[in-house]
């Protein structure tokens, strides 16, 4: 994965990637910016022109790019390095940025994780990173809270990123292809705007070019918030006033205050995806539909135990609408652990697993045909979980993983699984798989 640092810096995260020489990525010239060693073609810079809002305009700096590679790092809602994050102070920054965007705006149907829900924070100062390039912090990789998703207004559709920190740094000087305007207002916030483009190649020699519309907002607080809008037209469902009223929104402020009883996100939901083959997208009415079903199978929960949600609680899973699914925290007198709940579609009716299959060593599927002509696989087996940060709650071990999955002739499989020391009974997930009116029909 290859970030641009806060810096301005090209930093390359998770894999080694090869180093390009120095180039300047700006000069004085009309002609468009070339970076010869990503074939990156960027909008030119005009470094004579002034800036509205700047009472002075520097050069851009000649740049070089590079890469290095770090492993390891952690995302979590409740990183010591950044005591301003938690769990409901994600749920209450996305309540805020919601309820920001302005009137004629539908947020497009995708997960959470793609619907402006504030993810996990990154966190690369723990020892498993190893040692960063000279000049380069884990607070350059890490430390912002960020949230994304696909925005329409007006039949104009394109993609909002949203991301906040905390920071000591000073506001950077006005420079030449870094803003079209700066803005300040009367509490002392400093707004910068950009609207840009830049240009690489694509497939069959095809130039893709894509337009940008940004706003990066330092307040007072210490927070700096940005929002980026990303389309291949230019044309934008959010006006620069609308970015610009985003950025100042006082709910996305580091230092806002979280409303008494704000939940934190609930657990991520699995994928189903299976890249192997097709799927179809789930839709709202589909999930809907599911959803009704399992209140209607399940309307006074799950006897003999407590559950931290409603069973009615799937939602499309987070890789490409490929499906729908929930996690579930189960508690009761010899059970606990987390259950989760998945249906994907275009599944093949499962055929009996081989004996001698080397990764049925330790545990073979046990597979039974239904009187509708489902196909009912039960696997129960032991695994070893270890954390990348272990803690005394939570050290490691072994797990058992309990999952019942009904395929339906129509291709629709519902997948109840659960994993911990002590499952709940595989009678209980038989049932849930087995809620009529979850088969797709």
């Amino acid at each position: 994965m290859v970030q641009r640092g806060k810096s301005g810096r090209r930093l390359t995260v998770g894999l080694v990637v090869l180093c390009a020489g120095a180039s300047a990525l700006a000069t004085a010239s009309d002609r468009p910016q070339v970076d010869d060693g990503y074939n990156y073609v960027s909008e030119p810079v005009d470094v004579e022109a002034a800036i509205p809002g700047c009472d002075s305009v520097e050069r851009p700096s000649t740049s070089r790019s590079f890469g290095f590679a770090t492993f390891g790092g952690a995302s979590s809602y409740d990183s010591p390095r950044y005591p301003w994050y938690s769990g409901p102070k994600a749920s209450a920054m996305t309540s805020s940025l919601t309820e920001a965007l302005p009137s004629g705006i539908s947020v497009d149907y995708a997960p959470r994780s793609q619907s402006f829900e504030f993810q996990p924070i990154d966190d690369y100062s723990n020892e498993d990173v190893g040692e960063l390039p000279d000049g380069i912090t884990a607070d350059d990789l890490g430390g912002e809270a960020r949230a994304s998703g696909s925005l329409t207004r007006a039949g104009v559709t394109a993609t909002l990123s949203v991301s906040v920190e905390e920071s000591t740094r000073d506001v950077p000087p006005c420079t030449a292809g870094v803003l079209d305007e700066r803005r300040r207002t009367d509490d002392g916030a400093v707004v910068d705007l950009n609207d840009t483009w830049s240009e690489y190649p694509g497939t069959d020699e095809q130039t893709v070019r894509t337009y940008t519309r940004s706003v990066d907002a330092w307040l007072p607080d210490g927070s700096v918030v940005r929002a980026s809008m990303s389309s291949d037209v230019e044309q934008w469902p959010l006006t620069r006033d609308d970015m610009v009223t985003l950025a100042l929104e006082p709910g996305l402020q580091t230092t806002a205050a979280v409303p008494p009883g704000t939940p934190s996100p609930a657990p991520a939901c699995p994928s189903t995806y299976d890249d192997e083959g097709p799927y179809v997208k789930v839709t709202p009415d589909m999930v809907d539909a599911w959803n009704s079903a399992l209140r209607s199978g399940w309307p006074g929960g799950v006897p003999g135990l407590e559950i931290d949600r409603n069973l009615a609680s799937l939602e499309p899973a987070d890789t490409f609408l490929s499906g729908a699914c929930a996690t579930f925290d189960l508690t009761g007198p010899t059970t606990t652990g987390a259950v989760g709940i998945s249906i994907s579609s275009d599944n093949a009716l499962p055929v009996a697993p081989d004996p001698y299959d080397p990764q049925y060593s330790e545990s073979l599927p046990e597979l039974t045909m239904l009187a509708d002509g489902s196909v009912e696989v039960i696997t129960d087996d032991w695994y070893s979980s270890v954390p990348m940060n272990p803690t005394p709650d939570d050290p490691g071990g072994m797990e058992r993983y309990l999952s019942v999955e009904v395929t339906h002739p129509s291709g629709y499989a519902v997948d109840v699984f659960a994993r911990g020391t002590n499952p709940p009974p595989v009678q209980l997930l038989q049932a849930i798989a087995s809620t009529p009116g979850l088969d797709g029909k």
